[in-house]
C-alpha cells in the first residue's frame, strides 16, 4: 500500500498540512465572500438604477407622445371644423349672389 502513511508522524504531518489549508482557505472565503457580496450588491443597485432612468425616460416619452396626438386629434377637428364653415359660407355667399344678381321683373 503505497498511498498510506506509514508512522504516526506522517499522519500528524498530513492532517497539520490539510488543516492549515483548510484554514487558510476559510480565511480567503472570510475576506473574499463579503468583497463579492459588496460588489454584487453594488452592482445589482447601479442595474436598478439604470433601469429605472430608462423608465422614467420611456414615461416622459410617452406622455410627449400622447400629448402630441391629442394636439394632432384637437388640430384635425378644428380643421374639420373649419372646412364645414368655409362650405356653409360658400354655400350661403352663392346663394345670395344668386339673388342678387336675378334682373328685377317689375322694372
Amino acid at each position: 500500500m503505497e498511498g498510506e502513511c506509514k508512522t504516526t508522524s506522517e499522519k500528524i504531518a498530513n492532517n497539520a498540512s490539510i488543516t492549515a489549508v483548510a484554514r487558510l482557505a476559510m480565511i480567503a472565503a472570510s475576506v473574499a465572500l463579503p468583497i463579492l457580496v459588496g460588489a454584487a450588491g453594488w452592482v445589482i443597485t447601479r442595474s436598478v438604477d439604470a433601469i429605472d432612468k430608462v423608465t422614467i425616460t420611456i414615461d416622459g416619452i410617452k406622455d410627449r407622445t400622447l400629448e402630441t396626438n391629442g394636439n394632432v386629434k384637437l388640430i384635425q377637428q378644428s380643421l374639420s371644423i373649419q372646412g364645414a364653415l368655409l362650405a356653409d359660407h360658400e354655400t350661403r355667399m352663392r346663394i345670395l349672389e344668386r339673388t342678387v344678381q336675378r334682373p328685377n321683373p317689375n322694372p
